[in-house]
Order: structure tokens, then sequence, then C-alpha cells
């Protein structure tokens, strides 16, 4: 498969990524792909204008350019289909919600170990809002409390009291 390039929004010209996970700088007049390092468990690269070195992430480059992502926080996010962060080719990232993401790859979602009473934690983010819904000592029923908020979280108004109240049920 030959890959396409395209021009980095804010670096025309100088750098361009590849539908593959490559990405080349054209600076001199001289094309040649650069070298990716590991920041945590993302490929990164350095891509430099007017004297300044940016470090950007490989996927959110090729999401960005070949998918249309704008990057707005949470909102929307990249996802690796196959769970390998190191590969970065487009026909493996996809976009979507952070709340889908994280529940593709990750078990417990909604609650997490909270060590300063020794409880699990439950919460749910709605509108930007954290719904806090308690402190569990048994996991199962933690991951209970989530996943029923998440069966009502259409009937959430804005008042967290009454949302936990609908949850007690």
């Amino acid at each position: 498969m030959i890959e396409e390039f395209k021009d980095i929004e804010g670096y025309d010209g100088i750098y361009q990524v590849g539908n593959l996970g490559n990405v080349k700088s054209l600076k001199c007049g001289k094309e040649r792909l650069l070298k990716p390092w590991s920041s945590g468990v993302y490929l990164t690269v350095g891509l430099s204008k007017n004297g300044k070195i940016k470090r950007r992430k490989i996927h959110k480059l090729v999401a960005i350019a070949f998918l249309g992502h704008i990057p707005n926080g949470y909102k929307s996010v990249v996802n690796h289909k196959d769970n390998n962060p190191l590969n970065n080719k487009l026909d493996n990232l996809e976009l979507t919600t952070n709340r889908v993401n994280c529940s593709v790859h990750k078990t417990d979602v909604g609650i997490c170990w909270y060590k300063n009473n020794n409880k699990w934690l439950v919460r749910i983010w709605i509108n930007n809002r954290a719904i806090h819904l308690g402190y569990f000592i048994d996991k199962q029923k933690a991951l209970d409390k989530y996943q029923k908020a998440l069966e009502n979280i259409e009937n959430y108004n804005g008042n967290n009291n009454e949302f936990r109240n609908i949850l007690t049920l």
C-alpha cells in the first residue's frame, strides 16, 4: 500500500502525516521520515517552527488530517481499534466519546479505589459535571451502582440529589 501524506495543520509545507502513521519533514527541500519516540504509551514526534518545538502524538495527527478530528477535550477522542497505541494506521483509528473509549479499554469504568477510606469511589460524568454516587466496600456493588446510573442517565435533570434518589428506588 502506498502511503498518502497530508500537511499537518499549522505546519503546511513543513511537515506531513501519512495514513500509515508516519510523519515526514519537508525542511530544506528534503523529505525525511521523523523518528518517533514513546511518551508514556503513545508515539510522539517533535515539530519545530519559528525556533519552537512542540510535541505531537501521532495518532492525533493522523485523525486530524484524515478523519477531520477537532481536538476538544474529552468530547471527541481518538480510539485505537486494536488496543495497540503503537499502531497509528488510519484504518486502526476511529473517533469516539471518552466514555465509550474508556469502557472499551477498561473493565472498571466509573469506579476507582479511594485509598483515604479504603473504599471504591463511584461517580459518573454528565454534561461535564461529576456526580458522586457513593463509596462501596464491595467492588461489584460499586460497578452495579455505576451501571444503574448509566441506565438512568436520561432521567438526569441537573439536580444531583434527585438523580441519586432515582438510583435508590
